[in-house]
């Protein structure tokens, strides 16, 4: 699916939609999350993680280990995946060579097809209207992003910070203190979208105003969106 395939929003009014926010004024970027905020690709990384590591030998234990994956930087989930091998083979393994291969199994799922978030083109594409610059902020490995960014086709980001940036991964606020350098606005003038609990915990800690769509889900904030 394409952003156009969406179709623009043209003369949309977005009073409504900044109270509903909590926002007096309209904010100077969107700060958007990917997984579960934009598109969906969440549930595919912790099978693809799993049959990694019990390829390997290892072992994956299903009340721990999740928590560990998602949410994360991309070396805090080749970590995880490290360890869930040597759990059970009593040798080191290699993460970044494991998280390779997950992360290839997650691009190749997203370049045969990506779902929008309900509600998620609709309100991208009015703040686009409206002017304001977008950044995607996320803990995916560049190319994962790219891939994203490709499927998309023609789409309001500007830029993107990805696992890949060298910067400390969340709940530190530095991947969104740098999206809002790399759009040249100030963080606090910025408004986040975001799903997980580490995200949320970034953004807040960097100063912008969160929304958290586990909460409200963007397409539920379509009412507030008046012609």
């Amino acid at each position: 699916m394409t952003w156009l395939t969406l179709g623009r929003l043209r003369n949309i009014a977005l009073t409504d939609l900044y109270t509903e926010l909590g926002l007096k004024h309209a904010p100077a970027a969107i700060l958007s999350d990917k997984d579960v905020t934009i598109v969906d690709t969440e549930p595919g990384w912790c099978p693809a993680s799993i049959k990694v590591v019990e390829e390997a030998g290892g072992v994956w234990l299903p009340n721990e280990d999740p928590q560990r994956i998602l949410g994360v930087s991309s070396k805090d989930h080749a970590t995880a995946l490290a360890q869930a091998v040597t759990r059970g083979t009593g040798e080191k393994a290699d993460p970044q060579m494991l998280f390779d291969h997950v992360g290839n199994a997650i691009e190749a799922r997203m370049r045969k097809g990506l779902v929008l978030m309900p509600g998620a083109g609709e309100v991208l594409s009015a703040f686009e209207t409206a002017g304001l610059p977008q950044a995607l902020v996320t803990a995916s490995p560049k190319s994962l992003v790219q891939a994203l960014v490709d499927g998309l086709g023609d789409h309001p980001l500007s830029t993107y910070v990805s696992g890949d940036d060298e910067i400390p991964g969340q709940p530190d606020p530095a991947p969104y203190l740098l999206g809002a350098e790399r759009l040249g606005v100030d963080i606090n003038d910025c408004l986040v979208f975001e799903d997980s609990d580490t995200g949320l915990a970034a953004a807040r800690a960097a100063g912008a105003t969160v929304h958290s769509v586990t909460e409200r889900p963007l397409a539920e904030l379509l009412v507030h969106l008046s012609e």
